[in-house]
């Protein structure tokens, strides 16, 4: 789908499918980032004081639904 819009704004596919690849990884950088975060759940390999508050917080009753049934890390 991505891939296709790219291609009509581009005239070649070689810079469609780079305008494409270069939306893609923003997003996955995105979500990769909002993984790890929720991964500090865990309490493992934390190095940063911000690390060891959203541990902290991630083990706090509500946290749960507010940070992994909804995520809003698109709008980072």
């Amino acid at each position: 789908m991505f891939a296709r819009a790219a291609q009509a704004i581009h005239d070649d596919i070689d810079r469609g499918l780079a305008a494409y690849d270069a939306e893609r990884q923003l997003l996955s950088e995105r979500i990769v980032l909002h993984a790890r975060k929720l991964g500090t759940q865990l309490g493992l390999g934390l190095k940063t004081d911000e690390d060891r508050r959203m541990s902290q917080l991630l083990r706090t009753p509500g946290a749960i639904p507010d940070w992994v049934a909804v995520p809003n890390f698109l709008n980072v």
